[in-house]
């Protein structure tokens, strides 16, 4: 926030007053303060000017306040003013101690001088002005951030400030934008303007070349008809090449017009493409920018790699380190317990001549004896807390061992009974299913049957009824009736023997349900006992056959029996739209018999998956039964270990104990 700087004035402090929105308006201020600058209103005496701080102001009082500089400070002070006098929105008030209302000032601040009055629906503005105060050499005063301010708490005062100067500073930025968007409106009414006068005057242009070619044409035709020329062909030569010419000019200015035209839209164009490539730049640059910041996070996240990358080697060299003392020491342990065993064998022969001996040789004090066995107690003692320790670390291995070995049995069992029981809901719908499926598959079977012996019923009826035709209309008195002939036992083919051999195939296929298929020769000879008896009993063969009726009514006969076929074959094709619905029904049947069989095998698959994985659950529980085993075995190798190290010590303090006593039995 640097103010104009005032040349010249290098030897003396310098205040400059700059009017900000919504202040009474006054020339920018720049006052050389070598004494007590007064701010106040103009009177008849002190006229306002740039170089002091008198304001044409009616809120402001005579003497409003006062500003000076004095040690290297800038102050300003409210002298009981009406109005009251304000620095980033807070009052200067009076000090409780000494009744004056002194306030340091910086460069930047906004001091406003009164209020905002209101007289008679007139408001009078107050002065608000930002200040830029330079020392005598030329550095601008800046605020310093303390934490008292003027001998009073400046926290609450530094925020405040701090927020009306964010405040003004928003107010400022958006005044500006406000400004440059007016500015932009008003630059782009202007180009839309210029554009219009530029059309327009562009049309003229034309227009007035047009209306001038028109005139040249009208003069040049008008100077031809003035002349007297004796041939009308040269006249009629003349018109069309100035019309020739007319239309060639019209085509160059329409060419004209459609080249301006393309020139403005590549210059359009060539606008946005700019516009595009400074976007493209933009966007360029930020993701430059964030590809450098990737790249700087890449490169501490491959510093921190690295640092882990050692930390970590550093680690396994030390437990080298360590397993090597381990070796170490377990070499050391291995020597000592060899060279216990070799003492305890050079010790032997020494402990047994003493032992035996030992009654008849001098007592020793039995205070050293008694130290020397309470030192083995307390040895043998440690040795067997140790001891107890192995032994309950290894029962403890042992027990997570059996837990977890009951754990697996427990998940076995579980999974077995799982595996049955989806084996069972599985054969169960299976079976049920197919229970369904053969049911429906023998309904269908009956139902075709059925259909199978009414056509055969109507195929014999017909041939019958052929037969009867023939033989009344060839010698109706010889005829008997119920007669059988020849033609009786011929058999006609059945319209369902597709259908029958069908089911056969499905039947052989099947293999428990051959009973199902049907034949067409074991049926032909019921119904043809049938069709006798309904030929018997018809009342169509009757007055025509068993009566020797006259004329008349052996010709009213025919007309029956083609009625009754009739009726017969409308009843064939109702059969034979049943027959393929049925058709269509066992089709449908085999398709499901198709599903249930890949759904059998589906399951098959999963019981097959099932088994293997219970196979491998199996292995596993044995691998942990040995492994069980093999702990077991670990555990009464160490309790025979302890022991022996337990044993090992006592032996060793014994052979001391002889060795000494060897000792002093030889001094």
């Amino acid at each position: 926030m640097s103010g104009s700087y005032v040349p010249g004035a290098e030897e003396l402090p310098t205040l400059v007053l700059k009017c900000v929105q919504g202040s009474h308006p006054f020339r920018e201020r720049t006052i050389v303060v070598h004494e007590v600058i007064k701010v106040g209103r103009s009177v008849a005496r002190a006229k306002p000017s740039d170089t002091n701080a008198i304001f044409d102001c009616k809120v402001l009082s005579r003497s409003h306040a006062l500003l000076w500089y004095k040690n290297g400070h800038f102050w300003l002070r409210d002298t009981n003013s009406s109005n009251g006098t304000f620095v980033n929105n807070t009052r200067v008030v009076k000090k409780v101690l000494d009744g004056q209302a002194d306030r340091e000032i910086f460069s930047g601040d906004i001091i406003r001088f009164g209020v905002d009055v209101v007289e008679h629906d007139t408001t009078h503005g107050c002065i608000i002005a930002k200040v830029s105060l330079f020392h005598p050499n030329g550095v601008e005063a800046k605020y310093k951030h303390t934490g008292i301010s003027n001998g009073m708490p400046g926290l609450e005062t530094f925020h405040s400030e701090q927020l009306f100067r964010l405040a003004h500073f928003v107010s400022e930025a958006l005044l500006r934008e406000q400004i440059l968007e007016g500015k932009l409106e008003s630059m782009n009414r202007l180009l839309q303007e210029t554009r219009e006068v530029s059309e327009a005057g562009w049309q003229a242009m034309l227009n007035e070349e047009r209306l001038l070619q028109k005139l040249d044409l009208y003069e040049s035709q008008l100077s031809i008809l003035k002349q007297d020329l004796p041939q009308d062909s040269l006249q009629s030569h003349l018109y069309q090449a100035l019309e020739e010419k007319m239309n060639l000019e019209k085509a160059s200015e329409i060419m004209l017009a459609r080249v301006l035209n393309e020139k403005t839209n590549a210059l359009s164009k060539a606008t946005n493409l700019e516009c595009c490539l400074t976007d493209s730049e933009r966007e360029c640059a930020r993701l430059r920018q964030d590809c450098e910041t990737t790249q700087a996070s890449y490169q501490t996240l491959m510093h921190d790699y690295d640092a882990k990358v050692f930390e970590l080697r550093q680690l396994e060299a030390q437990l080298q380190e360590v397993q090597i003392e381990k070796e170490n020491l377990e070499t050391v342990l291995r020597e000592l317990t060899e060279e216990t065993e070799m003492l305890r064998q050079k010790v032997r022969p020494y402990f047994d001549t003493e032992v035996n001996g030992l009654n008849n040789g001098p007592a020793e004090n039995p205070e050293h004896l008694g130290d020397k066995l309470g030192a083995a107690e307390q040895l043998e003692v440690s040795l067997s807390q140790r001891a107890d320790q192995m032994r309950e670390q290894v029962a403890l291995a042992e027990l997570n061992e059996l837990d977890r070995f009951c754990e697996l049995q427990e998940f076995l069992t579980s999974s077995d009974a799982n595996l049955e029981q989806v084996l069972d809901s599985t054969s169960d719908g299976i079976s049920i299913h197919l229970t369904d499926s053969l049911q429906q598959f023998h309904q269908s079977m009956q139902l075709i049957k059925l259909l199978q012996d009414e056509l055969s019923m109507l195929s014999q009826l017909k041939t019958t009824i052929f037969r009867e035709l023939k033989t009344s209309s060839s010698d109706p008195s010889n005829h008997v009736p119920n007669a059988v002939t020849d033609e009786d036992a011929v058999t006609y083919p059945n319209q369902s023997d597709e259908v029958s051999m069908f089911f056969n195939e499905d039947s052989a296929e099947s293999g428990g349900h051959g009973d199902v298929g049907l034949t067409h020769s074991n049926e032909t000879r019921p119904e043809e006992s049938k069709l006798e008896e309904v030929e018997a009993d018809s009342p169509v063969s009757q007055p025509t056959i068993a009566q020797c009726a006259p004329p008349d009514s052996a010709m009213v006969a025919p007309i029956l029996v083609e009625a009754g076929i009739q009726s017969v074959n409308s009843e064939q094709d109702v059969l034979k739209l049943h027959h393929a619905a049925k058709a269509d029904l066992l089709l449908s049947v085999r398709e499901e018999c198709d599903t249930l069989r890949q759904r059998i095998a589906h399951i098959e698959a999963d019981v097959v998956t099932s088994r293997e994985d219970h196979q491998r659950l199996v292995a596993e529980a044995r691998r942990t039964r040995s492994e069980a085993d093999e702990l077991r075995r670990e555990r009464d190798a160490l309790n025979e270990q302890l022991s022996l190290f337990a044993i090992i010590p006592i032996m060793v303090v014994l052979c001391a104990l002889t060795v000494h006593i060897f000792s002093k039995f030889a001094r």
